[in-house]
């Protein structure tokens, strides 16, 4: 019996190596795309063996390579000034990187690496929520925790930072919050570009239109105050798009916060006329 036992095992065991072979001749050819499909075969073919040789010894490297690579092509698209990578395309680096950390345990790097991903995914699905929503809100909070953690286990890594900004910004309207994700990433290498200044300019936008619009709202001391802080955030929003006139929307944004700084500073006179300011 025993040696019937011993037999079966070393023909299952067999039958697994080929396959891994076989399974190892397609590696390169696995994509975003093919990603969950392939792990299914992958499943499928540890199934058959008791002890996983083919796999562990034939496979396991390469693939766990080629799991890394379909992962930082996403994450070096969106270092760039203008990235085209989107929901579908964070999620599917997410389950390669979730895969590779099954083939390579306890790699913070990795961990770090699929958690970063996850936050883009959380900051994507909440940019698609109506503006004031509470869901809105908690999948940007969210997408802050990934971030947050990402950086934790990967210290050096300064990607987890360009998420923050970007969702301090757009989530939160925090321009402070955000310019201190762009500072902590540059320190860890990043060259900040085009798009840091663009978002910026976006936070400052929105912060002296949310002024002007409270400002309508109130008289006297509180009214100034606010129109104050509106026309000091324009002119921060002219400095930022000034010298990126030809990227995205900055020259539309720059006249836009050229007249509001203009229409502000008249509106400020007139109130210190009203009152009899010299």
């Amino acid at each position: 019996m025993t040696l019937l036992s011993l037999v079966a095992v070393l023909a299952f065991e067999g039958a697994a190596w080929v396959a891994a072979e076989r399974f190892r001749d397609t590696v390169d050819a696995i994509d975003g795309r093919t990603v969950i499909e392939r792990k299914g075969d992958y499943d499928r073919i540890s199934g058959l063996g008791a002890l996983d040789l083919g796999l562990s010894w034939r496979v396991d490297g390469p693939l766990r390579e080629r799991l890394i690579s379909i992962a930082d092509a996403v994450i070096a698209d969106y270092r760039g000034e203008e990235p085209t990578v989107g929901a579908v395309e964070w999620r599917q680096a997410s389950d390669a990187l979730r895969w590779a950390q099954q083939l390579a345990p306890g790699d913070n790097s990795l961990r770090a690496r699929q958690v970063n991903c996850e936050g883009h995914e959380a900051r994507i699905a909440a940019q698609r929520q109506p503006r004031g929503s509470g869901l809105r809100r908690q999948l940007f909070a969210t997408a802050i925790a990934r971030f947050q953690r990402a950086a934790e286990l990967d210290a050096a890594s300064y990607d987890p930072y360009l998420g923050l900004s970007r969702t301090q910004v757009y989530g939160f309207d925090d321009v402070e919050a955000a310019t201190a994700a762009i500072t902590e990433a540059e320190k860890r290498g990043y060259h900040s570009s085009r798009r840091e200044r663009a978002q910026l300019g976006d936070g400052y936008l929105r912060r002296a239109e949310k002024s002007r619009r409270l400002a309508g709202s109130l008289s006297g001391e509180q009214r100034r105050r606010e129109l104050e802080h509106a026309h000091a955030a324009y002119g921060r929003c002219v400095e930022l798009f000034d010298p990126i006139i030809g990227f995205g929307n900055a020259a539309h944004n720059l006249e836009f916060c050229k007249r509001n700084l203009a229409a502000v500073a008249h509106a400020l006179d007139l109130d210190g006329a009203a009152v009899g300011e010299p």
